[in-house]
């Protein structure tokens, strides 16, 4: 790894380094998916329902479908 890209890096025992992958590009935190009107409406009626902000309630939900299986 550069040393640019191990500066940027900031979890080097992240699952991904954890099963011996190197991103090509290192990741910004930040990304753009087109979900269609419907579930970008249900997922704010979800949020506002829980007290939460849409990119807190997305954050969570990606950051449960991304934990390893036991």
């Amino acid at each position: 790894m550069s040393p640019t890209t191990a500066k940027q890096h900031k979890h080097p025992t992240s699952p991904i380094k954890a099963k011996g992958y190197e991103p090509e590009v290192p990741c910004k935190g930040s990304f753009n998916v087109r979900v269609g009107h419907e579930l970008h409406l249900a997922a704010a009626v979800k949020a506002k329902e829980l007290g939460v902000s849409l990119d807190d309630f997305v954050r969570n939900a990606l950051n449960n479908a991304a934990q390893p299986a036991h």
